[in-house]
């Protein structure tokens, strides 16, 4: 835990709490189908690395609306 460095002129008038956020999706290198047609591995790895990002967004976006949704306006720290 840190704190605001006083000469910045901010101050934390209230913390709310722990915000959590889970968003899961099923990994497409393990889909029995797609054993069958896979290309190349690198096309898999793509999928993959694809997938990851856009589930990253996925929770911040959730995030930030919950803490919106709390009355917050900043979140000062996320952890992966």
């Amino acid at each position: 835990f840190s704190t605001l460095d006083s000469m910045s002129g901010y101050t934390v008038t209230h913390i709310f709490g722990f915000v959590e956020e889970l968003v899961v999706a099923d990994d497409p290198d393990f889909e029995w189908t797609n054993n069958f047609r896979r290309a190349s591995s690198q096309v898999s790895h793509e999928t993959r690395q694809t997938l990851l990002y856009l589930l990253d967004a996925s929770v911040r976006r959730r995030m930030c609306k919950t803490v919106l949704e709390k009355g917050g306006n900043a979140v000062l720290g996320y952890h992966q």
